[in-house]
């Protein structure tokens, strides 16, 4: 019984062995314990977390660059809006300014014809 016991042991470890080499040839890694386990595990999950910040930081960078583009864009379009804003305003003056010099010319016109 002893025998039989320890022969069905050496299967199973034989067994592992197999299984272990053929993962390992595949490219999976075995672990071979609870505390190497729980080591594997913590590594893998800092490395997340430095993964995770590396995103957080580069997120930053990329929604502050975009912040700045933003900020210069609605400049931009404030001052095409101020531009537009004079250039209607001049047109409305120099149009005024037009008309007001054409009713003086009538008024002279006028004046004159009845000189003469």
């Amino acid at each position: 019984s002893v025998s039989a016991s320890s022969s069905s042991s050496a299967s199973c470890g034989a067994g592992d062995t197999l299984t272990a080499g053929v993962l390992r040839r595949v490219g999976l890694s075995v672990v071979s314990g609870n505390d190497e386990f729980e080591q594997q595990s913590r590594q893998q999950a800092h490395a997340a977390d430095s993964q995770l910040q590396e995103l957080r930081r580069h997120a930053q960078a990329q929604a502050a660059k975009c912040l700045g583009q933003l900020d210069v864009v609605a400049k931009e379009a404030r001052a095409e809006e101020e531009r537009r804003l004079v250039s209607e305003r001049v047109a409305r003056e120099l149009e005024a300014f037009r008309a007001e010099q054409q009713r003086k010319e009538a008024r002279e016109s006028e004046r004159l014809s009845h000189l003469y």
